[in-house]
């Protein structure tokens, strides 16, 4: 009863919260949600909690993975109007100056050398890709690996580290095709804490010794939440490229589409 449940669906008709707020509602936990309309929002205003209603008009792809600014700074400022986070119209205007900026520095316009979202692109080549991060990066570690599945048609995942340094270092080892195959990004930060980064550094040495390559990106951005929206936007445009140099055009799901056609019957 002293919980507070999210639901958050760009189209409002996912399965999985929809499912959710009614488990939530019997056990008497407050409830809102987040969407752009569909059954989520007609339950919420049916069973009277309040839900935060966009519009899509700044989305044309039309995709909700190309989205995530609407359920991203729609929960911000519901955990702000709750009083666990405390988040200003200066911190919203710096988000998107941040978005802005790196729109510029990893977009396609800029077709110098120091754009590391094609350079990484390039590198992906026929690897699978398993992203890595900690602590404030993980989020960003889980969406540029969906982002790859989705819209460069990839296998990837991710990994969250310090955990992986208690199984997957063996793990390297085999099969051996893993040097010719596999393509770590491991997303480093100042603010991290300082074992952590230790662990970054180790971490490297043995996907070395196993002949492993591995892209290194160290955020750039000021703060924590500038770090965010910066890889954000880099693992946007990585996807991107890497469906570009592939030749496959990134918007169709098929079998995403196809599983949930069956999945109605």
């Amino acid at each position: 009863r002293d919980s507070l449940v999210i639901a958050s669906s760009y189209s409002g008709g996912t399965e999985e919260p929809l499912n959710a707020v009614k488990q939530a509602r019997q056990k008497g936990a407050k409830i809102v949600g987040i969407c752009a309309g569909g059954k989520l929002a007609d339950w919420c205003l049916a069973n009277h909690y309040p839900v935060l209603i966009f519009d899509t008009d700044n989305n044309p792809s039309q995709q909700p993975r190309m989205g995530l600014g609407y359920s991203i700074v729609g929960q911000l400022l519901l955990l702000n109007q709750v009083g666990i986070l405390k988040i200003s119209a200066k911190n919203i205007k710096e988000i998107i100056k941040y978005l802005s900026f790196y729109d510029q520095q990893f977009g396609v316009s800029n077709q110098g050398i120091d754009n590391l979202a094609k350079q990484l692109a390039r590198q992906i080549e026929s690897r699978c890709v398993w992203y890595v991060a900690s602590e404030h990066l993980t989020g960003n570690a889980h969406v540029g690996a969906n982002q790859l599945n989705e819209n460069a048609k990839r296998f990837a995942g991710y990994f969250v580290l310090p955990e992986l340094n208690h199984h997957l270092l063996e793990g390297m080892q085999n099969p051996q095709s893993n040097a010719q195959n596999l393509l770590f990004v491991l997303f480093e930060s100042k603010f991290y804490h300082s074992r952590n980064q230790k662990r970054y550094q180790i971490t490297k040495q043995v996907l070395d010794k196993n002949g492993i390559q591995h892209f290194d990106y160290v955020g750039a951005g000021k703060n924590r939440l500038a770090q965010v929206c910066e890889i954000l936007v880099f693992t946007s445009y990585v996807s991107f490229y890497t469906a570009i140099l592939e030749g496959i055009d990134p918007s169709p799901i098929p079998f995403v589409n196809y599983f949930k056609e069956q999945m109605k019957t």
